[in-house]
């Protein structure tokens, strides 16, 4: 195998394959390498971690075809390092060679019949908003980073009759976001579970460019697709918990208020709350809303936000700061309206405005 090749264009596409190669510890060798073929059509990258995969194609002038596999962190420096414009890569015997202006650079190979082949399958495109990055980003926060539970790593797509139902949860809060009369899709009534992970990266991978979203028939992948690349994601298996039980249906205490305002009284009490609990007490008054530090060891803050309009009785409620930090990094509202119906029950946050999002956060129970 030998090619030239314009170092950019390769340096592009090699960095989105990053995400998908898998340096575990216990893996093979193979899940560690980008497969590199070089043909008529031009150089193609390969990399997978057995459950998804990336596929980049660049062009280039291929004087010998052939394929190679080496290892991906150690192929990426040397690009990196290159500063020619073109570059010549080429396979002698058992290495890689990068030749440029320098010298050459020796890469060992990789047996690359270890590298996983990717499994055939027939695909249908699917409704491109179905898959929005932005609403994606709206529930994927919430899904689980460990793998505990694995399933909980996940964004649940329940697709009814009613509308569309994209759901995420570590156990401690949930994101959900609803569309109804937006999309059409082939089949109704189907569940599938998207490793949150894997689709944000494919979305941001790819997202500049015009991209097209497929299902193969038995509903197991998903594909990314643009112009010359794609991004497989296998789907998870198992069954995901029955989310509307953890939907409040009724709330005593209603409060609205600028999303400015509490978070950046959020940011100053929190500094507070990071050493041990991490708790921080909200208190809904009648014309204000008050953040407390609970019990800190290092000082305490506590501050009152105006609220602009408020229902039903006055109200108390402790949560990890963590997770209302992460809600309004992720919110966009300018103002948004926070329900609860009592202290050990979860509460409900929206987005005013945007009536498909809503949040759910679990309680502490504070020790008072």
């Amino acid at each position: 195998m030998k090619y030239t090749i314009l170092r950019e264009k390769l340096l592009t596409t090699l960095q989105s394959a990053g995400f998908f190669t898998s340096y575990k510890l216990g893996d093979i060798e193979a899940l560690k390498g980008v497969l590199i073929k070089a043909n008529s059509s031009g150089i193609s990258l390969r990399t997978t971690n057995l459950a998804d995969s990336f596929y980049g194609k660049v062009g280039g002038k291929v004087d010998i075809e052939g394929e190679v596999l080496v290892d991906y962190k150690t192929f990426l420096e040397v690009i990196k390092n290159v500063r020619d414009e073109k570059i010549v890569v080429e396979k002698v015997k058992n290495d890689l060679h990068i030749k440029t202006s320098a010298g050459v650079v020796k890469i060992p190979t990789v047996d690359e019949s270890l590298f996983p082949t990717e499994q055939e399958g027939e695909w249908e495109d699917q409704e491109r908003n179905l898959f929005k990055q932005r609403e994606v980003e709206e529930v994927a926060f919430a899904a689980a980073t460990d793998e505990t539970r694995p399933i909980l790593t996940g964004i649940f797509y329940d697709i009814r009759e009613d509308g569309i139902f994209m759901v995420a949860t570590d156990g401690f809060r949930l994101s959900l976001v609803t569309k109804k009369g937006e999309e059409k899709i082939k089949k109704t009534k189907r569940k599938f579970i998207i490793p949150s992970k894997s689709i944000q990266t494919a979305l941001k991978t790819l997202g500049k460019e015009e991209t097209k979203v497929q299902i193969d028939k038995e509903y197991s992948r998903m594909r990314v697709v643009a112009e010359n690349s794609y991004i497989t994601i296998r789907f998870l298996e198992g069954e995901f918990p029955p989310y509307e039980k953890a939907i409040p249906q009724q709330a005593a205490t209603s409060a609205r208020f600028k999303a400015e305002d509490f978070q950046n009284a959020l940011k100053t009490v929190s500094l507070f709350s990071k050493e041990g609990s991490n708790m921080v007490e909200l208190t809904i008054k009648d014309t204000e809303i008050e953040l407390y530090s609970v019990r800190s060891t290092n000082g305490e803050a506590r501050l009152n936000i105006p609220l602009l309009g408020k229902e039903g009785k006055n109200n108390k409620i402790v949560f990890n700061h963590k997770f209302l930090s992460a809600f309004f990094s992720i919110n966009q509202a300018k103002e948004v309206v926070f329900e609860m119906e009592e202290p050990n029950t979860p509460g409900l946050f929206k987005a005013e405005g945007k009536n498909n999002f809503i949040h759910i956060i679990m309680p502490i129970r504070s020790q008072e």
